[in-house]
């Protein structure tokens, strides 16, 4: 609004897929301020669908005011880990019951390789890339037995979301505040994607990063 010079507004088209005919394409209006954010959900038509509002709308009790769009989220979330090659997630009733809302804040197991290779999605302009166990074998003269080369899979971002993650994983300065500006993270003269997870107990850590020449997944 003109009045309040803090606030900001972004809008999300999303298109239904091919694969899944029973979607329907929906516009996401997000308002936000400094003291306020509204998630409006529309058709294309400018109907309603839902809505939330809240000081911190991706906070579990704030969601808990409207569980429907809070659901839909987590139903797509795990749509998505599928595509991305996440085996352990699958898209059911009894997934979502088992990890529910918990899942945004990393409350669903998944396998460090299978991680590893979801994140070559984003630094491959939405395409996955396997990973391979061995790459080359040679004899002792250095001659080559066998090579075989990492290839792109199928999309399963387009290339602008691929982009956005992958620029907002690389930026050093957003994460300067916890690791400082010269950090293990940060490796000069290279653009790195990398996202870091710890467990509330601090038993397990987790850092997944790279860019379109290789990814590393770390567990400690």
């Amino acid at each position: 609004s003109e009045e309040r010079k803090d606030e900001k507004a972004v809008e999300i088209r999303i298109e239904p897929s091919e694969e899944r005919k029973d979607e329907k394409a929906a516009i996401v209006h997000i308002f936000s301020s400094q003291n306020n954010t509204i998630i409006h959900i529309t058709d294309l038509a400018g109907n309603t669908l839902s809505r939330v509002s809240g000081g911190m709308v991706t906070k579990h009790s704030r969601l808990k005011a409207d569980p429907t769009v809070a659901m839909f989220v987590a139903k797509k979330a795990v749509e998505r880990a599928k595509d991305l090659g996440i085996t352990t997630l699958e898209p059911t009733k009894e997934t979502l019951d088992r990890v529910g809302l918990s899942l945004t804040l990393g409350g669903g197991e998944v396998k460090l390789l299978e991680l590893a290779a979801a994140y070559s999605a984003f630094v491959n302009k939405g395409y996955l890339v396997d990973p391979i166990a061995i790459l080359k074998v040679e004899d002792a003269e250095g001659k080559v037995l066998e090579e075989v080369k990492p290839e792109k899979k199928k999309r399963v971002l387009s290339e602008a979301e691929a982009f956005l993650i992958a620029s907002i994983l690389s930026d050093n300065n957003a994460r300067s505040d916890i690791f400082g500006t010269n950090s293990l993270l940060n490796i000069p003269g290279r653009s790195i994607a990398v996202k870091t997870g710890t467990t509330n107990d601090r038993r397990d850590n987790w850092t997944i990063g790279g860019n379109s020449q290789g990814i590393v997944g770390v567990w400690v």
